[in-house]
């Protein structure tokens, strides 16, 4: 738990040094741009590490962005397979199922033949 907590906080230290070196080659001018310009991460790596590492950041951030993709696809493809097959479900329940209440006894008549139940010749159930 503490090795958590560590692990957590030391990655919070880094992502506020990169905002901070952000925040500062975005004051500081970088490349011609000066003062409000948008700089990327790739700008800064650039900056700092030369052309290799701005490659390397943009390759990396795909990557991210691939995986987010992906991710997401998985996660609605699912979503969308499992909400089908609950509306086919209902779907398939309203057509085979005829519940009736008369009197006392309450009756359930399935359409179709049901070896598995046992119940009289017509398939009531009391």
């Amino acid at each position: 738990m503490a090795l958590g907590f560590i692990v957590c906080m030391h990655f919070g230290l880094v992502v506020q040094y990169k905002c901070a070196v952000v925040l500062f080659v975005n004051i500081v001018s970088v490349s011609g741009l000066v003062g409000n310009a948008n700089i990327d991460f790739s700008d800064v790596c650039r900056y700092y590490l030369g052309r290799w590492a701005e490659i390397l950041s943009v390759i990396f951030s795909l990557i991210a962005l691939l995986g987010g993709a992906v991710v997401y696809w998985v996660l609605m493809s699912n979503f969308l397979f499992h909400t089908v097959t609950f509306i086919h479900g209902l779907l398939i329940m309203m057509n085979t199922i005829n519940i009736s209440n008369t009197g006392n006894n309450n009756k359930i008549s399935w359409r179709g033949s049901q070896s598995c139940c046992k119940g009289d010749e017509l398939g009531h159930f009391s």
